[in-house]
């Protein structure tokens, strides 16, 4: 069991985390990807200010 301190992404509102291959190298590294939903776009229709963040896990929890 363990933790990955997200904070350093400075994600306004968190929403979604999915565990899939590296970007950079997706044959030998897994990563964790994030999903900052940014502000909601009920009272901002025309916000589109998503991102996407990816951590690098290093095999630590993986293991």
């Amino acid at each position: 069991l363990g933790t990955l301190d997200i904070a350093g992404a400075h994600a306004h509102k968190p929403s979604g985390i999915a565990l899939a291959p590296s970007s950079d190298d997706p044959s030998h590294h897994m990563s964790l990807y994030i999903v900052d939903r940014g502000l909601d776009n009920d009272p901002y229709p025309t916000e589109n200010d998503g991102k996407i963040y990816e951590f690098q896990l290093n095999g630590w929890l993986l293991a």
